[in-house]
């Protein structure tokens, strides 16, 4: 199923280190879609959840931040009450990765996470 020209429009913005794409719905198909997810239960629901969690996080910086806080905490199992040992997990993976992270945006990240029960292997 072709998604681009069908029900989404795929916009290129910016330019260099501040270029990003943009993903919206083409304004004929938004019906459609409304009835999709209306029929698909707790989608939604779901939806609404991930827009709160990252609101103000919408960047690649900002979303690769917020999953490498949830991972340390959820995966990695570094204890959530252990601010230091999960800053210094996360700026383990960002060496890997190449990208300078700051202890205050992990926090701030991390904050989120926890605000929004994230950590503790809730479900919609």
């Amino acid at each position: 199923m072709q998604m681009e020209g069908s029900y989404l429009r795929i916009l290129h913005e910016g330019s260099g280190k501040c270029r990003y794409t943009v993903i919206e719905p083409l304004p004929a198909s938004r019906s459609q879609i409304t009835d999709f997810i209306a029929g698909c239960g707790s989608f939604a629901a779901n939806i609404r959840r991930v827009k709160k969690l990252i609101y103000g996080f919408e960047s690649h910086y900002g979303l690769a931040l917020l999953a490498a806080v949830h991972w340390s905490v959820v995966h990695a199992r570094v204890p959530q009450e252990e601010l230091n040992g999960i800053i210094a997990n996360v700026r383990r993976w960002a060496e890997r990765k190449v990208i300078a992270v700051t202890d205050d945006h992990i926090a701030t990240a991390y904050k989120r996470l926890s605000e929004e029960n994230w950590l503790h292997g809730e479900t919609a």
